[in-house]
């Protein structure tokens, strides 16, 4: 089974990557090209910047929207 971490390079994304990992599963993690993937050296994972087949699809991605005010 391949599973697809999205924000894989955060908090609870980067958790969950090494514990798939570290239980021998197909991981792919999805991230944004400026992510600082420290949380994830030494984690031997491909990470992709555009959308792939997985049978499974942890969604951790997180943004944030700036809004401005008069």
């Amino acid at each position: 089974m391949r599973y697809l971490v999205t924000g894989a390079g955060g908090f609870l994304g980067s958790y969950l990557t090494k514990l798939l990992v570290a239980q021998g599963e197909d991981v792919v993690a999805l991230v944004k090209p400026t992510t600082d993937l420290w949380r994830l050296e030494g984690v031997d994972v491909p990470f992709v910047w555009e959308p792939i087949a997985a049978d499974v699809v942890f969604h951790l991605a997180w943004g944030t929207i700036s809004f401005q005010t008069s």
